[in-house]
């Protein structure tokens, strides 16, 4: 299947030899500023759609919950450790992996860095002690980040701004519905005496290389400097011209042209706000709902479907806004994307995120009932889809084929924030309770509200300044 349609008529293929030996070329720039790719990168366009639903299954795969594991081996501070040592070690990874993605591709660094996070799952399943298990956590977060770094330039790479908005959606709805479903198969899972905590692991190393084997028979290379760069390389020996060479052999991406950006410090910190939230309330869900209301491990881990539905609805909101708001924009201004459009959803996300975590901290006495506190999770929910979601289209947009390495910072700064939070939640929620914790963070969620106002009214002229954005 050809996902460029029609626009094909407008990037016709060619492929031609300088006199420096140069092979030329392989991508195009479309007028609006969207990168797509002809001659051989087009033989790896066909696979987009089954390739977006091998990440979304990957990304499920991925996040299976292993915050029970610790809890039965040794503490509550233990699991804390475990629940943040993967995404501390993925705050140093990324910006590697990002770096790789522009140089080899995209098919090399995601498919080594999965391969590997899944065989370090046999050491977690076995382990004796919560030492083996925080080493393998953390080995599997320098290597499982390789799927949220990669997937931003190979996005860009398949698909149009609209239907990017769709395949994007999907992704980040199954990370984020991963992680909120692991904790109640994790439950349940535990509670069965004939499998016990071990089989936390064993389930995630199933999943994770049967999605492995999938997407090693049909996804193929899709970043177009490195095709042509295989392809130079494959007729040097063909033809014997060893001056053959493509663009990509003699030219290299200036990441910190990208990466010092400092205008972006500002949505990091928002993203990265929202990412810890998430990863702390793997923390507080069980103070509220185990501790609180004595809820059993495998019931006390199901108010987490109330922040499913809520990502559900996330990615049908963006879904809906890309189809229509974002495209008819798009239409009028000549068929440019215009990324700032991206940032409407999220600026709604911003204003739900309060609302949800003061919901859910005066619903959280006992006297009042489950269901009220359950449904807090919604409006949290769809604010996290909107936020994390539209804020990765809109870099998408600005960097398009640069996308893995602007997306690195991102990465590092929402690491860092899921990796720190879950160290102190459980103290914060024992010592505040859950009503005056969680209203901190509603408060906090209050002041990061003018950040996507600031990028909406003032990101035009911002990403005017990158030689790396659309525009130049």
């Amino acid at each position: 299947m050809d996902h460029h349609g029609d626009r094909n008529e407008k990037t016709p293929s060619h492929t031609l030899l300088t006199e420096s030996g140069r092979l030329e070329e392989l991508h195009t720039v479309l007028d609006n500023g969207d990168e797509t790719t002809s001659s051989s990168a087009k033989q790896s366009t066909h696979i987009g759609d089954k390739k977006s639903d091998v990440e979304k299954s990957i990304s499920l795969g991925e996040y299976v919950d292993n915050s029970d594991v610790t809890e039965k081996i040794e503490s509550k501070k233990g699991e804390a450790q475990n629940t943040a040592v993967m995404p501390n070690e993925q705050e140093k990874d990324p910006n590697l992996v990002g770096w790789e993605g522009e140089l080899y591709g995209r098919r090399k660094p995601l498919f080594v860095g999965y391969f590997i996070f899944a065989i370090f799952q046999i050491p977690v399943a076995v382990a004796r002690n919560v030492e083996t298990i925080m080493l393998f956590r953390f080995l599997q977060g320098v290597f499982g980040a390789s799927t949220m770094a990669i997937i931003g330039g190979a996005l860009a790479d398949f698909w149009g701004p609209v239907e990017r908005g769709l395949a994007l959606g999907l992704f980040t709805g199954a990370v984020f519905i991963g992680p909120v479903a692991g904790p109640i198969a994790g439950g349940f899972i535990v509670m069965n005496n004939n499998l016990g905590w071990g089989w936390t692991a064993w389930m995630t190393f199933i999943l994770a290389i049967s999605f492995w084997l999938i997407a090693l028979f049909i996804c193929s290379e899709s970043y177009a400097p490195v095709i042509l760069q295989q392809k130079a390389r494959r007729l040097r020996f063909e033809t014997k011209n060893w001056a053959l060479h493509a663009p990509a052999d003699e030219q290299q991406v200036d990441l910190r042209n990208i990466a010092q950006r400092t205008y972006l410090a500002t949505y990091y910190s928002l993203y990265g706000f929202i990412y810890g939230v998430v990863y702390l309330f793997f923390e507080a869900y069980p103070v509220a709902f185990q501790e609180q209301r004595h809820w059993n491990l495998g019931v006390g881990a199901l108010p987490f479907l109330g922040i499913t539905v809520g990502v559900m609805a996330g990615v049908a909101v963006v879904v809906y806004t890309s189809q229509t708001r974002f495209k008819r924009k798009m239409l009028a201004n000549g068929g440019k994307p215009i990324p700032e459009e991206r940032l409407l959803p999220m600026i709604l996300g911003a204003i739900l995120l309060p609302i949800g975590l003061f919901w859910f901290a005066w619903t959280s006495s006992p006297s009042v009932h489950w269901a009220a506190q359950v449904l807090a999770g919604i409006p949290i929910g769809l604010a996290v889809e909107l936020v994390l979601l539209q804020g990765m289209s809109y870099i998408i947009d600005v960097y398009l084929m640069y996308a893995n390495s602007a997306l690195a910072g991102n990465t590092f700064v929402r690491s860092l924030f899921g990796a720190g939070f879950p160290m102190f939640a459980a103290a914060m929620f024992h010592s505040l309770g859950v009503d005056w914790a969680t209203s901190v963070l509603g408060f906090i969620s209050i002041a990061f509200l003018p950040c996507p106002l600031f990028f909406f009214f003032y990101g035009k002229k911002i990403r005017s300044w990158s030689k790396y954005s659309p525009k130049t």
